[in-house]
Parts: structure tokens; sequence; C-alpha cells
């Protein structure tokens, strides 16, 4: 089964997709993007990743954003046409082609790039064993918000997680808070119930996040909204980390030090299962 991009209203193989080298996107990283994930040829909270879309482009006043329904449009076409039953849907929109200057032409034409692609096998491995992660400093901008494409402060402290053999690396300010990860959202369980930072700049506050929020209220456990501290963090009976890829994904030690037994603990588990049985549902709904 191919993997396959739609660019410039046309479908190609992905390696093929060529944009223009005076993109926005590529000269500044001017641009917003989104993740979905497909399970069986069918894609989970698709039109919660469009919103999310279209607000982040709104946000950075991107011109001739598409509808949600072309969206929908391009995405049935993309997979109708892959056949892949288990992918990673990525949805991008960049400021268009232009000359190089940080001041944008008005009414520049947006560049809509969406491919799919096999899913790279990460999380899924460890969901028995948990992993591991790695408290970094947090040098990203102050619109966390905004899933931008301009990703630096991610590649190099996903990297310092790479180097050190951990699956994720943790950001925290100077205050000594710790908010979310490079590609997840962190969830702490402290005397029973969860704690999770709130909505706002600091965070991208992901589909998975709330699904997790949602599920916490079903199976009747408390839930605050509130950055966790480094000694929260360490004390913690256990942790995870969610994510679109990552699913729910139990954390059993930061910085080397075991987060409660060391192991996946049970709440995470009831977690990641009561997920499971989440999408399940969701896909029946959609046949």
């Amino acid at each position: 089964m191919p993997e396959l991009a739609y660019l410039n209203e046309m479908i190609v193989p992905v390696d093929e997709a060529k944009v223009p080298v005076r993109d926005r996107g590529f000269i500044f990283g001017d641009g917003v993007y989104d993740v979905a994930r497909v399970y069986d040829v069918r894609p989970h909270r698709l039109g919660a990743h469009i919103e999310r879309l279209r607000r982040c482009a709104r946000q950075i006043e991107l011109c001739d954003i598409p509808s949600e329904a072309d969206l929908e449009r391009i995405v049935d076409e993309l997979l109708d046409a892959s056949g892949l039953s288990d992918a990673m849907l990525y949805m991008q929109l960049t400021r268009g082609a232009a000359p190089r200057k940080s001041a944008y032409p008005a009414e520049t034409p947006a560049t809509l790039f969406v491919s799919v692609e096999r899913v790279r096998r990460g999380a899924d491995k460890f969901r028995d064993t948990g992993v591991e992660a790695i408290l970094v400093e947090d040098i990203r901008w102050d619109r966390n918000d905004i899933k931008s494409i301009n990703l630096l402060p991610k590649v190099l402290m996903g990297q310092r997680a790479h180097k050190a053999g951990v699956y994720e690396a943790l950001y925290h300010d100077a205050d000594g808070h710790v908010w979310e990860g490079t590609s997840t959202n962190l969830f702490a369980i402290i005397d029973g119930a969860l704690q999770t930072a709130p909505e706002g700049p600091r965070i991208l506050s992901g589909t998975t996040r709330r699904d997790v929020l949602e599920l916490a209220e079903r199976l009747g456990y408390d839930c605050e909204l509130r950055p966790l501290t480094e000694e929260q963090l360490r004390s913690a009976d256990e942790l995870f980390v969610t994510g679109t890829l990552t699913e729910v994904q139990g954390l059993v030690a930061v910085d080397g030090t075991a987060v409660g037994s060391g192991e996946v603990g049970s709440i995470t588990r009831e977690f990641q299962e009561a997920y499971d049985e989440l999408v399940e549902d969701r896909l029946r709904q959609m046949s």
C-alpha cells in the first residue's frame, strides 16, 4: 500500500511531493500542522484535528484556509487511494510562496499539504513495560497552544531524549513547573486523583488529553488542572503521557529515578483499557 500526499490539488507518492523553495513554510517555518491516527482505514477524531488545524491557522492569520468539508474530502480521497489501514495522517498549512521578507503580502494563497503514511511503531511495544523520560529546560516560545511547524526546540529536546535512550523529554520552567512532553501531554496520579496542566498558552491541549479527562469523569476520578511541580513529579504514585500516536503510555522513570513502583501502575492500565474501548466504540459508530 503506497504512502501518498495531497499537494496543489494533486495526489502523488509522498517522496515525489514538492513545494517552491520560496514557500514561507520552508523559509520561515511559517505555518501550522496537525496529526491524526488512522485505525482500520478510518481517521480517529478527524473533526477535532481539523478544527484545531483551522483554529491555529486563524491564530497566525493565514489566508485561504480550506473549509472543514474540503479537508474531509481530501482525507477521504487520500485514504481511499492509499488503502493503508493503520496510518498517520499529517495535515499542514503554510503561508505559501512569497519573497523572503518578515512581513507577508496580503492575501497570499496558503499551501496545503496532507499525507498518509505508515505508523512508525514506538509506544505500542512498550505498553506493558512502560517508558522513561528526562526533564529538559523549556526553551519554547509563549504560544505553545498554536501547533506551529517551527519545531526547533522540539527537535533539540527530542534529540536529547534520544541520546539519553529514553522515550520522551518533559519541559520544565525556571519556577520548577513541569508542563508537557515534546509530543505528549503529561498526567500524574497522586493519592488516587489525576493532575495535569490546564489548557492555555503553555501547552498544546491534545485530543487524547481531552479524551482522558472525559474518561476520568466517567471512571469517577477527580482531576486537578494544575501544572506539576518537579517535587510532585518525583513523588507521584504513577505518571503517564498521552498523544495521538502515543495513545496512553505509562512513565516508569524520570531522569533515571523510578516512578512509584517502577512499573506501569494499575490506574494507568485502567486508562489504557478505557481509551482502547473508547476508540473501538467510535470506530464502530463510523462503520
